[in-house]
């Protein structure tokens, strides 16, 4: 059956989209890296000396991630309500509002 592997990928991409995200923005991974107890000042200035290239096409293909995982999730939501499917549209819409937008 179609739908069987399909939402399974879409499982797989709500997971992906962590994981790519967390790459992209180069979380995890450096021990010099502020702790969670610094203050705003030693947090800017680590993260302004602190670039990652690969940060502007990781998160495109997070953002691509995310938009399947949330069009699979609203597929098993509206198979899964009656008739008028009206949460499944509103966890859609939401789901769509939070993919974050490239600033500009």
């Amino acid at each position: 059956m179609v739908t069987g592997w399909l939402a399974r990928i879409g499982t797989a991409c709500g997971a992906l989209y962590v994981i790519i995200s967390v790459i992209a923005t180069g979380g995890g991974g450096d021990t010099n890296s502020p702790s969670l107890g610094a203050d705003g000042a030693t947090i800017a200035r680590y993260y302004a000396a602190h670039t990652y290239s690969q940060g502007v096409p990781l998160e495109a293909l997070a953002i691509l991630v995310q938009v399947f995982f949330v069009a699979a999730l609203w597929g098993v939501l509206r198979r899964s309500e009656p008739a008028p499917a009206w949460l499944s549209a509103a966890a859609l819409g939401a789901g769509m509002a939070a993919v974050p937008r490239p600033e500009g």
